[in-house]
């Protein structure tokens, strides 16, 4: 599927990922900078482990769109891990305003880039077969 405009996917493709980043970081650094001298317990209690994993999945999910990598693959699954990050993170996902923006905007990056790829300086766009 061709688009007419094959420049403006770079920058979807960069703010998606800019923005998984981001908040993935958000959710991994702030608890730490919360912590006081409780230690390692303090930081347990607050984000659990499968948090923590979702968290860095999210992070090389943010990495593999900046560089360009499997482009409709990797924001179709950002997409939905975020989605679900965010259900997770908040008990009424609707009713806040700040998260449905956000996963709003996750969308609205994320849908020209499944739809259409990653645009013209993508890194690696040929299929799986050469890349394993």
């Amino acid at each position: 599927m061709q688009t007419r405009f094959p420049s403006l996917q770079v920058p979807f493709r960069l703010g998606l990922s800019f923005l998984l980043i981001q908040q993935s970081m958000d959710a991994l650094v702030t608890p730490l900078m919360e912590v006081k001298a409780s230690g390692f317990d303090a930081y347990t209690t607050l984000m659990n482990f499968s948090a923590i994993g979702v968290n860095m999945l999210l992070f090389v999910i943010g990495i593999w769109l900046m560089f360009g990598i499997r482009t409709r693959v990797v924001a179709l699954l950002g997409g939905v891990l975020f989605t679900a990050f965010a259900y997770v993170q908040t008990d009424s996902l609707f009713v806040d305003i700040l998260p449905s923006i956000i996963l709003l905007t996750v969308y609205a990056l994320a849908m020209p880039l499944v739809l259409f790829g990653g645009g013209r300086w993508s890194m690696y766009r040929h299929g799986w077969k050469d890349i394993l």
